[in-house]
């Protein structure tokens, strides 16, 4: 039985991918961290939940990844 997981979700299109990691891009360079890195990958998850969780906008987005 499912307990109120809506799955599949909607797949990400090509531009809301190449915003997201323009964000991370973008975040790297301010922290100095290689894309790469484990910062990084924690970054780039945190993006994807957040956009999945409903979170669409660019300001946003980048707000909440640089006050975590």
């Amino acid at each position: 039985m499912l307990l109120g997981i809506a799955w599949p979700k909607e797949p990400i299109q090509s531009e809301e991918l190449d915003m997201l990691q323009e964000l991370l891009r973008q975040w790297c360079e301010e922290h100095d961290c290689d894309i790469k890195g484990p910062e990084a990958n924690s970054v780039a998850k945190e993006l994807i939940s957040w956009f999945e969780f409903g979170i669409k906008d660019k300001a946003r987005l980048r707000k909440i990844i640089r006050t975590s």
